[in-house]
């Protein structure tokens, strides 16, 4: 009977044990399932730090750390929705811009052109008349571009010579335009009035405010790897370091206005459409001195 009882204390000592291992055993996998549970979704909400928002977590349970996963994926695809939202609002805040800068430039432009008209008829120079018509329809033509924000690289840069042609009839001082332009990249497109305003900058505050006989416009056009890059330079008067810190810092309207009369819009209109429109993958900088041109 003892012997019984105490063959019987061993085995339960020995279950014990055995449950207590498998237990144990049990209670480790799980931990370690869960631990690298929580490890990828911390792997995830890293990669939301880092800017990318293109992630989801699969859902593989009902528990705690399931809810968590869930709400994750909740929370990451409302901030997609709230950046796309921003988004889109920013594209259509900017495009009512750009046609606030066409609505900007175009009555003031067509008045002094159809100035210039009605002086040449006056005279009785036909010729010019018809000459000024035909550049100035083309002119338009290329800035409406069928309600497209993207033209071709050879028609922005078609639009601007025609402004400074037009400009040309204007201005006692006459404005030499030279394009210099990789044949490859006639046809990349490009959003319109990229160039115009910062053309019309250089015409109407470098050039035209110089002593300068004859002003000179260079633009250049070359791919660089990935990259189109465009650049304008002008022989006018140049800016100092801190006129340039007011441009970059979007202040040229207040100095514009204060110095010339006239608004800054265009250029700061310029560099917002290329941040929106290129995801900042796109930008301007300007180099000059006084007295040395603008690039």
């Amino acid at each position: 009977m003892l012997a019984t009882q105490s063959d019987l204390r061993i085995r339960f000592i020995l279950l014990v044990i055995m449950a207590t291992i498998g237990v144990y055993f049990i209670a480790y996998i799980y931990g370690k399932y869960n631990a690298r549970r929580i490890n990828n979704l911390a792997k995830q909400i890293r990669v939301v730090e880092s800017g990318n928002f293109n992630v989801k977590c699969i859902v593989d349970s009902a528990d705690e750390i399931g809810e968590l996963q869930t709400s994750f994926n909740y929370m990451v695809k409302k901030i997609n929705s709230l950046m796309q939202e921003q988004y889109n609002l920013g594209k259509n805040l900017n495009a009512m811009e750009l046609r606030m800068l066409q609505a900007q430039i175009n009555p003031h432009f067509l008045y002094n052109t159809l100035d210039l008209i009605l002086w040449a008829a006056r005279r009785g120079d036909i010729d010019q008349v018809c000459d000024i018509v035909i550049k100035l329809s083309k002119f338009y033509r290329i800035s409406l571009s069928n309600g497209s924000d993207y033209i071709s690289l050879a028609d922005e840069i078609e639009h601007v010579r025609l402004y400074t042609e037009l400009q040309n009839l204007r201005f006692a001082k006459k404005i030499n335009l030279y394009v210099d332009m990789d044949k490859r990249l006639e046809n990349y497109k490009i959003m319109k009035l990229l160039l115009q305003p910062i053309v019309e900058n250089s015409i109407l505050h470098g050039i035209a405010n110089s002593d300068l006989e004859q002003g000179e416009i260079h633009i250049s056009a070359a791919l660089e790897e990935d990259m189109i890059r465009i650049s304008v330079a002008d022989n006018g008067i140049g800016m100092d370091q801190n006129i340039l810190s007011q441009i970059m810092y979007y202040e040229e309207i207040a100095y514009n206005k204060k110095h010339t009369g006239m608004g800054g819009y265009g250029l700061r209109n310029v560099i917002n459409r290329l941040k929106l429109y290129y995801n900042n993958k796109a930008g301007i900088t300007f180099d000059s001195a006084p007295n040395a041109g603008t690039k």
